[in-house]
């Protein structure tokens, strides 16, 4: 999906089941956009960190709205890589439009709340001046070094019936168990 840049709250309704759905709408670098179920955010939120102890405690008050604007704000404010000066201000507002403080307020935030999760995520970051880059493989690291051998019809079937002889657990030691 690639590196995002936005984060959006969305409600909506299933038309089939009737039922209320939650999800973030994440927008990538290249304007891409992905839903990303509400209840599936607990699995990215399992090491325990003060940065991640204050986005479950957002979650957990139900400010869903708040939370995907102070993420939207991180991964644009200073020492992240969507930071750009000319554009944006330290703590990630475009300096002509877009989230603004006002925002925070309506859903219950505050600058104060935002910059500390801004210090939390900061110092509970593995921050990296290089772009993750998948490494590139060679072909051959998929297949072992040396094809196995092909076994014949009759080698498979006795390589088969040695195992089924030698498994605690197998039929062949069900049945003569039985017999004793």
């Amino acid at each position: 999906f690639g590196q995002i840049v936005q984060c959006d709250f969305l409600v909506g309704t299933n038309l089939k089941t009737k039922i209320m759905t939650e999800s973030f709408e994440l927008t990538n670098e290249d304007n891409r956009t992905g839903l990303f179920d509400i209840q599936l955010l607990d699995m990215f939120l399992k090491e325990q960190n003060a940065f991640t102890a204050k986005c479950g405690q957002l979650i957990v008050d139900k400010k869903f709205k708040l939370l995907s604007l102070y993420l939207s704000l991180l991964v644009k404010s200073k020492k992240f890589r969507n930071h750009n000066e000319d554009l944006l201000n330290d703590d990630g507002f475009c300096k002509d439009g877009g989230i603004q403080v006002q925002d925070l307020t309506l859903h219950f935030g505050s600058m104060e709340e935002y910059r500390e999760l801004l210090k939390l995520a900061l110092d509970n970051a593995s921050l990296s001046d290089q772009p993750s880059q998948p490494k590139k493989r060679k072909i051959t690291e998929f297949f072992d070094k040396e094809p196995s051998k092909k076994l014949t019809k009759y080698e498979m079937t006795e390589k088969n019936f040695q195992e089924e002889l030698q498994d605690d657990v197998g039929v062949e030691k069900f049945h003569s168990d039985a017999y004793e």
